[in-house]
């Protein structure tokens, strides 16, 4: 049988026909944006456990690297052979021990501390109404906060009990029934996204090879270390320190004879994850909950412990733990953390330190190479 034979035109003509379904496509979703943007959110919404897994495995890839490193120098070979599905189960079970102690031992001591708030909401009322009337009186204000808590009076709850409302309350009930399923699906996808972190890297730069030559694949593979390197480093730092702030504040609470110090302290470590605005918003609100449970004077002198915490911390902890590896304008700290903020929320503004300062060392270098270029095209002919 006589082979067809083959149109000598047909490689020229293949992206021109690439361009045509390029157009076409392009000319679909714009026209039909709205349902894409559906089919992309309900995408995302099915991935979502995949990337928190990614991130929870992101985080816990730090200490199981030294894990693995140090079981990579025992002497036994099946010890080193199997490093790292070691390390990933002994980082797994201390995890998974802490939650028990979390919710055994937090739990408890956190309803409790919230009955204790409801009980006693009867006087706090009054204490927040007295600091109000003293306050509105000094600045000529008209705030009259009893008209807002007879609306929660029992008469306006029984009526706020409609089926619409009880059906709203069902769907939030199953929605944190959805949240613990994917809670879990993220934890066991992060297993996996740490057991094939090594494979996956691989496959990556396969692919990326094909497509970038060598040099610029080389400088930008560079950036992405870079990126790793102090996102780690930031990661690590700021665990620690919430940790250490954390435990800190709430022994100092509990010197100062605070009833809500176990909520409170651990508040003031989660929140000091977000630079700058986290720890001045926590101090603020332990300060301002303090003051309506506890009395003007244990208010101000938790305000005088958190400066002085907060004041250490920045200028002594942070510089140590940092060692200066992102050090940055303050200007360009806050920047960046209000446009992560606006973009992603509590995450963004957590990232923005990292990612501000790769940027930056992007720019610099920018700016190095294009003086180099101007230096050497201003030397003269010898």
């Amino acid at each position: 049988m006589d082979k067809l034979p083959r149109d000598p035109n047909h490689k020229k003509l293949f992206p021109f026909f690439l361009l045509a379904v390029s157009v076409i496509v392009a000319y679909q979703v714009i026209t039909n944006l709205d349902t894409v943007l559906g089919w992309l959110q309900t995408f995302l919404s099915i991935l979502q456990p995949f990337f928190a897994g990614f991130i929870i495995a992101y985080i816990l890839n730090i200490p199981c690297q030294l894990l693995t490193r140090l079981f990579q120098k025992s002497r036994n070979r099946a010890v080193r052979r199997l490093a790292k599905a070691f390390s990933i189960g002994i980082i797994y079970a201390v995890v998974l021990f802490l939650i028990v102690i979390i919710l055994s031992k937090a739990v408890p001591a956190l309803s409790k501390s919230i009955g204790n708030f409801i009980i006693n909401a009867e006087v706090y009322q009054r204490n927040m109404n007295d600091f109000v009337g003293r306050l509105s009186q000094q600045l000529n204000l008209d705030i009259n906060l009893d008209s807002l808590f007879k609306t929660l009076s029992v008469e306006n709850i029984v009526d706020f009990l409609t089926l619409e409302n009880i059906q709203t309350s069902i769907n939030a009930v199953m929605g944190v029934s959805s949240g613990i399923l994917n809670a879990a699906l993220a934890l066991i996808s992060s297993i996996y996204f740490l057991l094939e972190a090594e494979s996956f890297c691989k496959f990556a730069m396969r692919l990326l090879g094909i497509f970038i030559p060598p040099k610029p694949l080389g400088l930008f593979m560079k950036y992405v270390r870079n990126v790793n390197s102090y996102f780690k480093t930031f990661l690590r730092c700021q665990i620690i320190d919430a940790c250490i702030i954390g435990t800190v504040a709430s022994v100092g609470l509990w010197i100062i004879g605070s009833q809500y110090f176990q909520i409170l302290g651990p508040m003031i470590g989660i929140f000091n994850l977000i630079p700058y605005f986290g720890s001045i918003i926590a101090s603020l609100l332990a300060v301002v909950i303090i003051a309506f449970t506890e009395g003007m004077m244990p208010a101000v002198i938790t305000a005088i412990f958190l400066i002085i915490m907060q004041q250490l911390d920045g200028n002594l902890l942070q510089p140590r733990l940092l060692g200066g590896s992102l050090s940055l304008s303050p200007l360009l700290i806050i920047i960046g953390i209000t446009v992560g903020g606006a973009f992603w929320g509590v995450l963004g503004m957590i990232i923005a330190v990292p990612i501000i300062t790769v940027l930056k060392n992007i720019l610099d270098d920018f700016i190095s190479y294009q003086e180099k270029s101007k230096n050497k095209k201003r030397r003269p002919v010898e």
